[in-house]
C-alpha cells in the first residue's frame, strides 16, 4: 500500500498504539485507558508522529498515561499484556 500511495515529496511513518480493552467495559476503557502506548520509529519522522499523535489523545487522555516507546517494544507489551 505504501509504494503505491508513494509520491515525492510525501513520506509515511507506521505508529504501533496497542490498545489494552477488558471485555466489558471497552468503550470504558477507551474513553478513560488507564495508559496509552504509542510505539514508533527512532527517527527525527518517527519521533514527530508519535507526538502528532499524543497531541491527539491529549484531549481526553492525562499526558502522565500517554507513555511512548519504540514500535518493537510497544508491540511487545501487547503481547506480554495478553498472555
Amino acid at each position: 500500500i505504501l509504494k503505491t500511495n508513494k509520491r515525492p515529496g510525501v513520506s509515511y511513518q507506521v505508529l504501533s498504539n496497542p490498545e489494552f480493552l477488558a471485555e466489558g467495559s471497552a468503550i470504558h476503557d477507551l474513553l478513560a485507558p488507564d495508559r496509552v502506548l504509542i510505539g514508533g520509529d527512532e527517527s527525527i519522522e518517527g519521533s514527530l508522529a508519535i507526538k502528532k499523535l499524543s497531541w491527539i489523545y491529549e484531549h481526553w487522555v492525562p499526558k502522565e498515561k500517554i507513555l511512548t516507546t519504540n514500535t518493537w517494544s510497544s508491540e511487545l507489551s501487547k503481547l506480554v499484556r495478553c498472555t
